[in-house]
């Protein structure tokens, strides 16, 4: 994370340093204008991921495909269930033992989320979750889907016995 810090979230910066976080945020998303595609600018600019549960997490190396699907929202704007599908996903970068244990972590939350132009004409999202530890997806191009909860006060996970898949 290079804005949204560990640090930042435990407001362990000077109060002058955690209001510029937002701001300086802002600014690098404002540099990528023209180089975000329409799905990478909503994921960038409108979803919110805060204090979201990890549904299910499927890689699936062959296509280079990850599938990440969370339960995100409040009680004050209601629930939504937002699926990312991230392509041509750079697997080196992709700490695979700490997937599995954020997805089988009942406790696990989203924190905040950035997205930042990588070398080679790809993309990166940074994702730091709570107990803080963050993820690094390197992409070349992803899609988002949010879907409002029947019932926007449903925050629930649908029962699964392994909430982490790869396949081959």
């Amino acid at each position: 994370m290079k804005f949204f810090t560990v640090e930042w979230a435990k407001s362990e910066l000077s109060d002058e340093e955690c209001e510029r976080r937002p701001d300086e945020y802002q600014a690098h998303l404002a540099s990528l204008k023209g180089k975000l595609s329409s799905s990478l600018h909503y994921l960038a600019h409108k979803i919110n991921l805060h204090d979201g549960l990890i549904q299910s997490i499927v890689a699936d190396s062959a296509s280079r495909e990850l599938f990440l699907e969370l339960v995100c929202g409040d009680l004050s704007v209601g629930y939504s269930d937002i699926k990312l599908h991230y392509c041509g996903v750079e697997w080196s970068v992709v700490d695979w033992q700490l997937l599995k244990d954020l997805a089988n972590n009942p406790k696990s939350e989203a924190l905040y989320d950035e997205v930042h132009l990588a070398p080679g004409s790809t993309f990166e999202h940074r994702i730091l979750f709570w107990p803080y530890s963050s993820i690094t997806i390197q992409f070349s191009e992803a899609s988002v889907c949010s879907t409002p909860r029947t019932d926007p006060s449903d925050r629930s996970l649908q029962p699964l016995e392994n909430r982490f898949s790869s396949k081959p």
